[in-house]
């Protein structure tokens, strides 16, 4: 006998073993997770009848709160980027001054020039430091878009007043007694027209009996073209304002679909407990199941006696199937953990049978023997005993309780050793061998059940 041989662990047949405990398992997991989930749900209802709110409910208000301020900071944002953009696109549709071509800018002038009357000269008083003329000039310039009536300029073009009147400037020279007046138009020949129209207006203003009287004439009228770079950069920059418009809808959107509402917490927290418990049950009484396998010197492993003390395996009988609730579960367990096809007790009895017939060899009178509970192992010698014509097999119980056993023991040719899984002692198996040893007898072989 070998006394050095350390055994090793099988995982597999390990976590099987465990898996097998599964109903204990899960009851304990239930109930750990009603414990510590019944304790936090009494804990929080006290602090909520005590007014005291849980520290994750508070950052879940305030974390929901910045939430909700962000996504209408942004909807907010989107509405008044996509009203400027619808802006933006309709003067750039109506504005003529958006369309005129800034490098070759038709421009149509005309200088007014103001003169006084004598009459009005002569009953000015001699010692004036004004030219009374500037006073007239300041009437016609200042507010001039405001004294235009635009409604034949709005027929003439088709546009409306407001992408007019950029169109229209006025400057003055009160050393020249002139101002001018300026219409930039994409076509020359229009911005000469609407000059007209201006002009008209202010010959009929001059007629105004409540003005100083004075005449007007019209000088230097042309239609200019010019390279406008100021021009050129306002349109890029009106241009660019459409592009910038789309980009920040298209970040606020972004930033919207990026944007978590936070999680809300469980009620009273006391879920996340359970879970926890349920967890904390499943894994402890695992644990204590897998020490227990290492620690507890049962026999677990079928190959164990035949890796350590060379025993031949005659036969295995699965794990009784346990007719009870969920017991497809079980089944399922045993047919994958002990890689066993589905063999009825016959097929089992009879594989066992012809294995015996096999080793038996010389040896007729077969001593059967072990830890396991008598009538089982009287029951299975009684199934398989009338299948051996030659051979002879008696039952005995454990020869470490059992002196008869060791009187059946010296008069026998070999042994055959029955043992359970998860139930035999190692060291029960190992004096049964120390006394077969010690008589000298060989053992046929081993039956696990």
């Amino acid at each position: 006998m070998d006394h050095r041989y350390e055994p090793e662990i099988d995982l597999r047949n390990l976590i099987f073993y465990i898996l097998y405990k599964w109903r204990l398992i899960l009851s304990s997991a239930l109930l750990f997770a009603i414990l510590l989930g019944g304790f936090a749900y009494v804990r929080d209802t006290i602090r909520l009848r005590k007014g005291i709110q849980p520290k994750k409910l508070i950052e879940y208000e305030i974390a929901l709160a910045e939430y909700q301020l962000t996504q209408t900071t942004h909807m907010q944002n989107i509405e008044e980027y996509q009203k400027r953009l619808e802006q933006q696109q309709t003067y750039m549709e109506q504005s003529v001054l958006m369309q005129v071509d800034p490098y070759k800018k038709p421009t149509a002038t005309a200088d007014i020039f103001i003169k006084l009357d004598e009459a009005e000269w002569n009953i000015l008083p001699d010692n004036i430091n004004l030219d009374p003329t500037d006073s007239l000039i300041r009437l016609y310039t200042s507010n001039f878009l405001s004294t235009i009536d635009w409604k034949p300029i709005e027929r003439l073009t088709g546009k409306d007043a407001i992408y007019l009147k950029e169109l229209l400037s006025v400057g003055t020279d009160y050393n020249s007694n002139t101002f001018t007046v300026g219409i930039v138009y994409n076509d020359g020949e229009m911005a000469e027209n609407i000059l007209d129209i201006v002009i008209s207006q202010i010959e009929e203003r001059s007629k105004n009996t409540e003005l100083s009287k004075h005449s007007i004439s019209v000088m230097n009228r042309s239609l200019s073209y010019a390279i406008d770079n100021t021009l050129a950069n306002l349109q890029k920059s009106n241009t660019d304002a459409l592009t910038n418009y789309t980009q920040a809808i298209l970040d606020c959107r972004k930033h919207l679909e990026e944007l978590e509402e936070p999680d809300a917490p469980s009620q009273l927290g006391f879920l996340k407990y359970t879970l926890i418990g349920f967890i904390i049950g499943a894994f402890a009484l695992s644990v204590l199941y897998g020490v227990l396998y290492i620690l507890d010197g049962k026999l677990h492993n079928a190959a164990e006696l035949q890796t350590q003390y060379g025993c031949r395996l005659i036969g295995v009988f699965p794990k009784p199937v346990k007719k009870r609730f969920l017991r497809n579960i079980d089944n399922l367990l045993i047919r994958i953990g002990e890689d066993l096809e589905a063999l009825t007790d016959e097929e089992i009895y009879r594989f066992i049978s012809l294995n015996i017939a096999a080793i038996a060899g010389q040896y007729k009178k077969i001593l059967v023997t072990g830890t396991i509970d008598r009538l089982r192992l009287e029951n299975i010698v009684a199934v398989i005993a009338p299948t051996l014509e030659s051979i002879t097999l008696t039952p005995s119980p454990n020869m470490n309780r059992n002196a008869d056993t060791l009187n059946i023991l010296a008069d026998c040719d070999a042994v055959i050793l029955i043992e359970e899984r998860h139930i035999s002692s190692v060291s029960e198996i190992h004096k049964e061998l120390e006394s077969i040893f010690a008589f000298n007898k060989p053992i046929a072989g081993y039956i696990l059940t």
